[in-house]
């Protein structure tokens, strides 16, 4: 019980060993993306994720925690 805590199940999923992503390169995303230099489409080939996965990171409704 002393190494147990509480965790929502967004931070559960990004804890997961298939995910893609962690919090240096959601930020590197969000920079690139605000750049201008890379559109949405070229972001998720760089990543290898959706672009629909690039959209809800760059409009915070994924990975919102980061900031």
């Amino acid at each position: 019980p002393d190494n147990c805590r509480w965790i929502t199940a967004a931070q559960n999923i990004q804890n997961r060993s298939i995910t893609v992503l962690d919090r240096e390169k959601v930020t590197l995303l969000r920079k690139m993306h605000m750049s201008k230099a890379y559109n949405q489409t070229q972001l998720s080939k760089i990543f290898n994720i959706s672009q629909a996965h690039v959209s809800r990171i760059v409009t915070k409704k994924a990975w919102n925690d980061e900031v």
